[in-house]
Formats: structure tokens, sequence, C-alpha cells
């Protein structure tokens, strides 16, 4: 029998799936992390690897290269343990919150008798400050909920100052109108968008003349 015996990634926590809390494992992409296979049978061994999706086992597709890449030491007659040396490389964009799993298969030289195992979950991110970040807000659960209000304050305040914005120039077209200048010369997009209310505008400049 094979299993997983242990882990060396960047970071690990538990997530909730179906109700109950599993080990979620970070890494960074390019990045290599370990795995430590034990085995309790004897005989040759050949480890071989690949990378799927955590939800149904399904083969993540190749892009330019392999998904994932890998290195075995140990697979000496009657070891107990090899090492994987693994790196998770660019993945399809539709993927980037998906969770994954290796699938390790293991074959006995001797017999020809195969076994197969999976890791626990794997998340692969393309910078460690995605880690470092994740790490902070486990520790300062309200950071989050800091973080998204304060990124909808931002959009807002961003949203007011736009209008603000088109207030002011609609204000100096009107201006320009007043003074008989020619509207385009503030601004080319805005004075095209005014054109529905131009005859409301110059309305506005006869009754001002006319007083």
């Amino acid at each position: 029998m094979v299993k997983i015996a242990s882990y060396e990634t960047e970071f690990a926590e538990n997530y909730n799936k179906n109700g109950q809390a599993q080990p979620l494992h970070w890494v960074v992409r390019g990045t290599p992390f370990a795995l430590t296979l034990a085995r309790t049978n004897a005989g040759d061994w050949n480890v071989k690897c690949s990378l799927v999706l955590a939800k149904d086992h399904s083969a993540v597709p190749v892009l330019e290269k392999q998904p994932l890449t890998y290195s075995v030491l140990d697979q000496r007659r009657n070891a107990q343990n090899a090492t994987v040396t693994c790196k998770i490389h660019v993945l399809s964009s539709q993927l980037n919150n998906s969770f994954f799993k290796i699938k390790v298969t293991v074959v006995n030289e001797a017999t020809g008798k195969t076994e197969e195992t999976f890791t626990q979950a794997i998340k692969s991110v393309s910078k460690p400050a995605q880690i470092r970040r994740r790490k902070q807000e486990l520790e300062n659960p309200g950071l989050h909920k800091r973080g998204v209000k304060r990124a909808r304050s931002e959009d807002v305040f961003a949203s007011l100052q736009e209008i603000k914005k088109q207030q002011e120039t609609q204000m100096e077209i009107l201006k320009k109108i007043l003074n008989n200048q020619p509207i385009g010369a503030i601004n080319p997009v805005m004075a095209t968008a005014l054109q529905p209310d131009m005859p409301r505008l110059k309305r506005v400049k006869k009754e001002s003349e006319e007083t």
C-alpha cells in the first residue's frame, strides 16, 4: 500500500468541504514543493504523477507545457520512502479559483501491480504575496471584510468623482455656449455626449440674452 506520508508546501490551512474541515496546501506556480511517499510492500517501484482537479479527479488540460513536472528520489528496491519534488506551471485562467490534487500512480516492477493515491487539496497561486495576504487574513479575520468594504468605498468615491467631473464639464460647456464659443474646445467626448441636450442649452442661452 502506498500513501502520502508528508507534505512540504508553502502554507497549509483547513477549508470547509461538505461541512467538514479538509486540509488545503498553498503553492506558488513554478516553485518546487515536496511530497514524501511511504509504502509497505517491497520491490522496485516506478512512480508517476499527474495534476487533476480536486472536485472530480479529472485531468487538468495541457497549455504550452505540462501543468505538472516532477522528479522522484529514492526509488530503490525495498526503499520504504520516496521523495517527489513537484512544480505546478501556468494553468488556464478558467482554473484560477480551482483546487487541485496530484494523482500518484506506483507500479511494482516485480509484480506489475499498480496502486494509486491522491494528495490532499492544493491551491496554486502566481505570487508569494497572495500567500502572505491569506496568512494575515487568517490571523486577523476582520482584515478580509475591511478590505472588501474599503474596495467598495473606493469604487463609490471614484463614481462620485466621475459624476462631479461630468457636472463641471457640463457647466464649462454651458458657459462656452453663453459666450458664443465652440463647445468642442472644452472636451470633444463630452460635447458629443451632450448633443441631445443642445436645444435646451441654447434655450437657456436665449433666455439669458433676453433678460
